[in-house]
């Protein structure tokens, strides 16, 4: 039985790796090549994003699979196929509102949604229906905007095109940002509410979902 104390130290670590280079790549903004930045930027937004895919997979399987969480408490393994492979296609099902079939499989982890997607999990939770469904849903319902800004600068950084870059004005509104030409310079802008730099307010979101997520119940 998987226990959530180690996957939640694996993640604060790969976290705190990752704040480590941003804060690499933030003393020498300005100093470096333009394009330098850029691709340094690029690079650890798509790895902050990959971690928290990662964690959130982890974390769901673990809880349907049956799991300990930090707190002590045993979250029971669902009474169905709780492959991976059965999982995702529910997952995936639970994504696109469509009906699920039994015995059906996916044949690869590709074909499954993106599990830290902020509009996925919430269906995905429903569906799968774990023991602790109601606790991650609470966890992964926090009012907090780092996975959202995450993924739409991710996104913007890696398909540059009209419909992308329209989800990145409407969240520019949240930072001190009013010239940003490429969408990993808003990384190093200060968001105006907790007036922290985004990347940093980011880290800070994803561990504070992470901490409830594992403690609960």
């Amino acid at each position: 039985m998987v226990r959530l104390e180690k996957l939640y130290k694996k993640l604060s670590l790969q976290l705190n790796r990752l704040q480590t280079r941003a804060v690499d790549i933030e003393v020498k903004l300005g100093s470096v090549e333009p394009w330098r930045t850029r691709y340094m930027t690029e690079s650890l937004i798509q790895d902050l994003w990959h971690t928290w895919c990662s964690f959130v997979r982890e974390l769901v399987i673990s809880s349907c699979t049956g799991c300990i969480t930090r707190n002590g408490s045993i979250i029971p393994a669902r009474l169905a196929n709780n492959s991976w492979q059965r999982l995702g296609y529910e997952a995936k099902q639970a994504v696109y509102g469509n009906n699920i079939s039994p015995g059906r499989l996916l044949k690869s982890i590709r074909q499954e949604p993106t599990w830290g997607d902020q509009k996925n999990i919430i269906p995905i939770l429903s569906v799968l229906a774990p023991a602790n469904k109601n606790e991650l849903i609470s966890a992964f319902g926090l009012p907090l905007r780092g996975p959202r800004h995450l993924q739409i600068v991710r996104n913007a950084c890696m398909h540059k095109h009209g419909e992308i870059m329209l989800d990145m004005r409407t969240i520019q509104i949240y930072y001190l940002a009013s010239n940003v030409k490429q969408p990993s310079e808003l990384v190093w802008h200060t968001e105006a509410a907790s007036k922290q730099i985004a990347f940093f307010r980011w880290l800070d979101d994803l561990k504070i979902i992470a901490d409830v997520g594992t403690s609960l119940p």
